[in-house]
């Protein structure tokens, strides 16, 4: 299964969401993003979750890779991009909260696998 995931940096910091606590992975956190619908590619996917579930107007910009972790999440593919923001977050749908974190700040032990993965990534950016 496809998903995607949005990097999205504003002032050096990263945006990232908790998921609600009655969702799977409730209270944990996570990168913006969600499924690819059949059919889709995964860019498009990423801009469309990212305005259902945020209300936000994205360009998807540069791919960071594709992640995954057959132990803990077999059969995903996890596809990361770059996003630049054309409007602010104006509402939450599956999430009770975002917060704007630096790559060093980000909470490891919150995050779904996956997310923690990309964690590691953007830190060795640095």
């Amino acid at each position: 299964m496809k998903v995607t995931a949005a990097i999205i940096e504003k002032d050096g910091r990263i945006l990232l969401a908790r998921r609600k606590r009655e969702k799977k992975g409730g209270g944990c956190l996570e990168f913006p993003g969600g499924k690819v619908r059949p059919g889709e590619e995964p860019p498009e996917g990423l801009r469309r979750e990212l305005l259902e579930e945020f209300g936000l107007q994205a360009e998807i910009k540069e791919s960071l890779g594709i992640f995954q972790d057959p132990k803990a999440q077999p059969g995903i593919e996890l596809w990361v991009y770059r996003v630049a923001l054309k409007s602010p977050p104006l509402y939450l749908v599956d999430h009770e909260e975002i917060v704007w974190v630096s790559p060093e700040e980000i909470p490891l032990a919150e995050l779904l696998p996956l997310d923690r993965q990309i964690a590691l990534f953007l830190r060795s950016l640095k």
